[in-house]
């Protein structure tokens, strides 16, 4: 009996979470998160952040035309 009652308390929590994570996207006219990726947030652009693929991205093109591949 006490699993039944724990399993039911915990679908209750999860469906009260989720309920509350979508009033936003119910309620409002844009209805839509907005984007937790580096690169869309305005401070980390100012203070030069960007994430780690673009980064790495970028170190692969600056060592790539330091690299002189003719002697190869």
């Amino acid at each position: 009996m006490n699993f039944i009652l724990a399993l039911l308390l915990a679908v209750v929590v999860i469906a009260l979470a989720v309920i509350l994570l979508s009033v936003k996207l119910f309620l409002c006219k844009d209805g839509r998160f907005s984007s937790m990726h580096i690169a869309d947030s305005k401070p980390m652009r100012e203070r030069g952040i960007t994430c780690a693929n673009s980064q790495d991205r970028l170190e692969r093109r600056r060592s790539c035309r330091k690299m002189d591949l003719s002697n190869m």
